[in-house]
């Protein structure tokens, strides 16, 4: 075999491991997302006071609620976990949203545990699941999310 041929084998072989250990991790990752926001539990509404994209792309960004009713008074894991969902402080709530594109202030939020819906005057517009940005193998979103979460 010509040593070409080796070098070009051994870079896709490479390429390969590094995209199935991705895989694995995004799909790990996702399982264990469930069970996170099964374990939280939130239940929470109101209204979309702001919203920021993040760098990151993929539609993620982070949304400030006014909130009118919540389950949960205070949240804030962000010492503790490398991926969280957001903060909740003072009748307030910054969270990791997964449709930035879709939304305006003003907008209406309800979500309870992983389901949220977003209701434009009085007329749903959205109705998903909350998703965190996936863990990357070198860049995560989640240094730039700490810094625009304000509460």
């Amino acid at each position: 075999m010509k040593k070409g041929n080796l070098r070009t084998l051994l870079i896709l072989g490479i390429l390969l491991i590094i995209f199935v250990f991705s895989f694995k991790s995004q799909v790990d990752a996702s399982e264990n997302d469930e069970f996170y926001y099964q374990k939280v539990g939130l239940e929470l509404s109101g209204k979309i006071t702001s919203f920021e994209d993040l760098f990151y792309g993929h539609d993620y960004g982070v949304i400030s609620v006014s909130i009118k009713d919540s389950n949960i008074k205070e949240y804030d894991e962000r010492k503790n976990l490398k991926r969280f969902f957001g903060v909740i402080k003072n009748g307030q709530a910054d969270l990791v949203f997964n449709s930035i594109s879709k939304i305006k202030i003003g907008d209406s939020i309800v979500v309870k545990n992983r389901n949220y819906k977003i209701f434009r005057d009085s007329k749903l517009i959205i109705e998903k699941k909350l998703t965190m940005p996936p863990p990357e193998l070198i860049l995560t979103p989640f240094s730039e999310i700490k810094e625009i979460i304000k509460l």
